[in-house]
This record gives C-alpha cells, structure tokens and sequence, in this order.
C-alpha cells in the first residue's frame, strides 16, 4: 500500500469515534423517516477532531487512471468532516466529485 495512503487511513481510524457515528447517524435516520422535531436540521458532531497529519490535495482528475489518489482525495474531504465537526457522517461513502451523501437503510 502506498505509504501516505497508510498513514492517511491510520489518522481516520484513530479519529474516527464509533459512539459519535452511530448518534450521528441516528440523527439522519430520524430525519429521513420523519421523526425530527425541531424547527431546523442541522447535526454536528460533540466536538472537533483535528488531523495528526497533513493530508495532500489531490485533484479530480489525478484521482480519474489512479486509485490510490482517488482513495487520498476521499480520505481528505472525510478528515476534512471530522475536523470542522460537522454533522456528515465520516464513514459514509462519498461519490468524487458530486458532494453529496445519501443514506441507505433496509
């Protein structure tokens, strides 16, 4: 494995808090099947996770012949979430380049 993409995965497992996900996601799941009650929904996380390291950017079209960069610029925008603390879900899969999120319950 290529070792900045090691070291960059690493980071986000150790950052990356389970408890916090399934709340999180809990909240989103309560928003899709209609179970919010507030005037406004906005989940965010309990608190900030800075990164250990420097993630590098990688550009879309450098991720298009190379999965490794695509890997590295999905890692970032996911380290990116934890940092702000945001109500995204650091796990949930992204689609490169579209930004958007989608949740999928059974």
């Amino acid at each position: 494995m290529n070792p900045t993409l090691e070291r960059c995965l690493e980071d986000l497992e150790e950052r990356i808090d389970p408890d916090e996900e399934e709340r999180l996601y809990q909240s989103w799941l309560d928003f899709v099947e209609n179970r919010f009650q507030g005037d406004f929904f906005l989940p965010k996380r309990m608190r900030t996770n800075p990164p250990g390291l420097e993630y590098p950017f990688v550009s879309i079209n450098s991720t298009l012949e190379d999965y490794d960069n695509m890997a590295l610029q999905q890692y970032r925008l996911c380290s990116q979430q934890l940092e702000k603390a945001d109500g995204y879900l650091a796990t949930n899969v992204q689609f490169c380049n579209y930004r958007q999120n989608i949740i999928q319950y059974y």
